[in-house]
């Protein structure tokens, strides 16, 4: 459990150096490089420290698509948001638990007692209601998110943020544990030659606040996907979805609300009670 909880503090932490990097008008593309070629360098040392550097093709291929993933998600979120709104794109994202979630009940047979189903449909509740308070405000464009433009962005950052989800899932289930630092590798490996390539197209150059940034986020970054694949080792994905979704957007919250002195809205505090209330929930099993 400790593993989950360093995800949820280090995921969050990835999301408010975002965040706050983006209020002051710095170059998220130059920060996404950084970032990326930060974790990728944490990784490449990681392997140093393995006796062996030896490693399957199942991790290389499992990498390499978690890595596409991460790179069009990071595409997506940024024309999603400029259609639909923060507050839908996020919500959708973390919403997305529900694939990795419905393959673990049907593939690897995780059966959720009768708490944690309540408590997942808790998560699901909740989420939309904690997302109304995202301190970044963007406002949609004039595209509706009833359009056609606007349901195929939903559509394609929903099931690209699952599979990306699915994909860490499946590597625990199937590679052993000694190869995390490959697929950690070609994961974050795919990620940085993807931004490259658009920093170097768009002639951008990153200046000093973003290398601080992009440190900053690619730490963060690096170990919120370490601890995570350590959580699946352990503990049950019925309990790590819905624990890493809720309790990050929580966490971000409520450091928003101490730290950064935001107001609570009246649909962010419910979204605070029912959250608390599920991830109670997904952590009972039956008696």
């Amino acid at each position: 459990m400790i593993s989950l909880i360093l995800h949820v503090i280090f995921s969050s932490s990835f999301g408010i150096f975002l965040k706050y990097a983006k209020d002051r008008g710095h170059c998220l593309d130059s920060i996404g490089f950084i970032n990326y070629l930060v974790a990728l360098l944490i990784a490449i040392w990681s392997m140093m420290q393995l006796d062996s550097l030896s490693f399957s093709g199942l991790a290389t291929g499992l990498g390499v698509t978690n890595g596409i993933t991460y790179a069009f998600g990071f595409f997506l979120w940024k024309a999603t948001v400029q259609v639909s709104g923060v507050v839908v794109t996020t919500a959708i994202l973390r919403l997305s638990m529900v694939i990795p979630i419905t393959f673990a009940i049907l593939i690897w047979h995780e059966i959720p007692s009768a708490w944690q189903i309540l408590g997942i449909f808790l998560t699901c509740s909740a989420l939309p209601l904690l997302s109304t308070n995202d301190p970044v405000e963007v406002t949609p464009s004039n595209i509706s998110t009833t359009s056609g433009l606007g349901a195929i962005l939903i559509s394609l950052t929903f099931v690209n943020a699952g599979v990306g989800r699915l994909v860490m899932k499946i590597f625990n289930e199937t590679c052993p544990v000694d190869e995390k630092p490959f697929y950690l590798f070609f994961l974050f490996g795919v990620t940085t030659f993807f931004f490259a390539i658009v920093c170097i197209y768009q002639k951008i150059i990153p200046i000093r606040w973003e290398y601080v940034f992009g440190i900053l986020v690619g730490v963060s970054n690096f170990f919120q996907s370490v601890t995570f694949l350590v959580a699946l080792d352990s503990i049950d994905v019925l309990i790590v979805f819905p624990v890493s979704a809720a309790g990050s957007v929580l966490f971000t919250t409520l450091v928003g609300v101490v730290v950064l002195k935001e107001k609570l809205r009246t649909k962010s505090i419910i979204g605070i009670i029912l959250a608390v209330i599920a991830l109670i929930f997904v952590n009972l099993k039956n008696t």
